[in-house]
């Protein structure tokens, strides 16, 4: 028999309205019409209600159309921008650069990764980092080894690489008692394992495979009042129960009931999602109000686990809430995912961005180009930021490029 530990026993009693409420969550607002669409279209007992629902804040002809038209980030694309937030050395940056280079269109390394020789212990860093970068699951070997880096990062499962190998033909085959067995669950337990396996995504590179340009919506309205930011969705879908069946609930059985069922339940958990994103939206703008106010040298030094801990939210939470969501402010839209930034603290104990210090330094470039790596370190050490030589000669790699 396998190994479970005892946190799997427990988790696997949690509801599948959790795992569902988590796929909502990470929808971003095209696919999340899809899916209403969907739902709609499958539960005869739910429906629009059209008088409630708002239609989006602010009209279309506020803002610039085009704009909002972005072309599909390929996989290696969005990986890197997210390579390059970490903090790293040039050599474990180009390290990294490589290995996301090696990913096939699953996401998965398309040769042996030991034949990129990597030192080890620099392979095993920048693996753990680049393994749960969004989407979660790249940079391994196979199916397995993604599901259980998914898996760990959500936290309600603890299930490795060869337990997934043995379950996963087992569900396939829908073997319940096996599974049982297999796991030292009991039958309810296992039904709700498997909605949890069914959320997970085999091959999370596959949704990066299309060039085709995305119209991108927006989420959130952000306007400043008073120098406080307002947050508010851009648009609320407000289902309701038919009339035909919210009357005589009672008098209604088998499968209609458990439509009526699923309905209420896709119901809270829609209006959920909606509270979850208007929490996190409103926190990452007030901590980050100064970067919209005065610009990208404001940009603070933040992580989902921080905002997550402000906010009393699983990382794995705030990171499904700002996947592919962004702001529309009068500005243009800004993805609330790009307001995550590593950095360092000041010496007046303020957390500084790596996005605010290399916009410093473009600044010390673009007025004094052959300005020297050690007088640039100077220069912000007298600013009060405790940056070293070899970070500037880092970041001066990177900004002269758009110089």
């Amino acid at each position: 028999m396998l190994n479970t530990s005892l946190s799997t026993q427990q988790r696997a009693q949690q509801s599948p309205l959790l795992y569902q409420r988590m796929q909502l969550l990470a929808l971003d607002s095209y696919n999340l019409e899809a899916e209403i669409a969907e739902k709609l279209n499958e539960n005869i007992t739910l429906e629009l209600d059209v008088e409630s629902s708002p239609s989006f804040a602010g009209s279309e002809s506020e803002f610039d159309v085009l704009a909002n038209f972005s072309q599909q980030q390929s996989l290696s694309e969005r990986l890197l921008s997210q390579l390059d937030l970490e903090d790293l050395t040039s050599e474990e940056l180009a390290w990294g650069q490589l290995i996301i280079s090696n990913l096939d269109e699953r996401g998965f390394f398309s040769s042996d990764v030991n034949r990129l020789a990597i030192p080890p212990m620099v392979l095993n860093k920048l693996l753990k980092i680049i393994n749960y970068f969004n989407p979660i699951g790249c940079a391994v070997a196979n199916t397995y080894q993604s599901l259980a880096v998914q898996i760990n990062a959500e936290g309600y499962f603890n299930l490795n690489e060869e337990q997934l190998k043995a379950l996963l033909p087992l569900v396939k085959q829908r073997d319940y008692q096996q599974i049982a067995l297999l796991l030292n669950l009991n039958i309810n337990q296992v039904d709700d394992l498997i909605h949890y396996l069914k959320s997970l995504t085999p091959y999370p590179g596959l949704q990066f495979s299309h060039s085709l340009p995305q119209y991108i919506k927006g989420d959130l309205l952000l306007e400043f009042i008073d120098n406080q930011p307002v947050v508010k969705l851009l648009k609320s879908y407000n289902l309701k129960i038919s009339e035909s069946f919210s009357g005589n609930a009672a008098n209604i059985n088998g499968e209609l009931k458990e439509q009526l069922k699923d309905a209420k339940n896709f119901i809270n958990i829609l209006a959920q999602r909606e509270q979850t994103l208007l929490k996190v939206g409103y926190a990452l703008a007030l901590t980050q109000k100064d970067y919209f106010l005065y610009g990208k040298h404001f940009l603070k030094s933040l992580t989902m686990q921080q905002l997550g801990g402000q906010l009393n939210l699983h990382e794995a939470t705030v990171s499904r809430a700002v996947s592919g969501k962004y702001y529309r402010t009068v500005k243009g839209l800004v993805a609330l995912r790009g307001l995550f930034n590593s950095g360092l603290v000041s010496y007046s104990g303020q957390n500084v961005s790596r996005t605010a210090l290399k916009a410093a330094i473009k600044d010390i470039l673009t007025a004094s180009p052959n300005t020297s790596d050690q007088k640039i370190a100077d220069t912000l050490n007298k600013q009060g930021y405790p940056i070293a030589r070899r970070t500037v000669t880092k970041y001066r790699h990177e900004v002269t490029k758009e110089i």
